[in-house]
């Protein structure tokens, strides 16, 4: 999640409160506006419109949030919001005091610089079926993986610690970054989550489909990409590209998720799980599990369940 802010520092990131519900601190760049909000009381029904593309991420407490075309939400630490100019947001803080202020930050991005960062994906990466890499039309929301954490703290830190003279360059670059990997990342989030429905016009969507699907076979990449009209160098440069991982990644990725599922019964073995989740030898199994969590199944486990 995002780093917490240091409160000896408070000053420097936020301005003299003039009110207690969503008080906004701006730091400026040429490319983006950083907003800073802290609301030190509960509230509810707080309306809030952005007039340029906009990353919401929090920092502190919780908000539920009422967006277009979604129930309400809650919306933690950890999680991130891209949305199109001009969508309307209303916002409650049912948990939100003096003591305990909820704080989140609203990065506000210049047209121009993610039209830039589109324009060369576009000629640079270009996806399988030819679909252009595009900013979200409709409000995106995310949990945020250790690289999106890390390009948004670094972007909060040049924003608010720069000089003047370096910011504008810095955060320039920052941004750049971070509309990449927030393009990126709804894109995948899209094959995902509509694999099925798209595995007939989509190669790499039929790809995560078949693979979803025989997650515990012996996957051999030299028959997905026959089976996807790819050589095998086209086939890893479309999962790169496209899930930001390559096919082996992925098929891990699947596993272990598919592990983590049987791992939460405390009567199954680690080795019951490993056959369920389809490694064949239990080793494996802990190396890629520790390597896909930073955990190995036996302290994910007593993490997740205790025991």
């Amino acid at each position: 999640m995002l780093d917490a802010i240091n409160l000896k520092e408070k000053h420097r990131i936020f301005s003299s409160p003039k009110s207690e519900v969503e008080h906004r601190t701006s730091h400026s760049s040429a490319c983006s506006e950083l907003n800073v909000f802290e609301t030190q009381k509960a509230a509810f029904d707080f309306d809030l419109v952005f007039h340029n593309p906009v990353v919401v991420s929090m920092i502190q407490g919780k908000k539920v949030m009422h967006l277009a075309n979604k129930a309400p939400f809650d919306f933690f630490p950890g999680e991130t919001i891209a949305m199109p100019s001009s969508e309307p947001m209303t916002i409650d803080f049912p948990e939100a005091s003096s003591n305990e202020p909820t704080r989140c930050m609203a990065l506000e991005i210049c047209p121009d610089l993610i039209s830039e960062v589109s324009l060369w994906l576009n000629e640079n990466q270009l996806k399988i079926e030819g679909e252009e890499w595009s900013w979200t039309k409709h409000n995106f929301h995310l949990n945020n993986n250790p690289l999106l954490n890390g390009t948004i703290n670094s972007l909060f830190s040049t924003m608010i610690h720069t000089d003047h003279g370096l910011r504008d360059l810095r955060a320039a670059n920052i941004t750049k970054e971070l509309v990449a990997q927030l393009l990126k990342t709804k894109a995948r989030q899209f094959l995902m989550d509509n694999a099925q429905k798209l595995q007939v016009t989509n190669r790499l969507a039929h790809s995560i489909y078949f693979i979803q699907k025989n997650i515990t076979s012996d996957l051999k990449i030299d028959i997905l990409a026959e089976r996807a009209c790819l050589s095998r160098a086209q086939f890893f440069r479309a999962f790169k590209n496209e899930l930001g991982m390559t096919p082996i990644q992925f098929i891990n990725n699947e596993r272990v998720n598919r592990a983590k599922r049987i791992l939460r019964k405390p009567k199954i073995t680690l080795s019951e799980s490993a056959i369920y989740a389809g490694f064949k030898s239990q080793s494996y199994f802990n190396r890629v599990f520790k390597a896909v969590t930073g955990l190995t199944p036996v302290e994910w486990r007593r993490l997740e369940i205790g025991v």
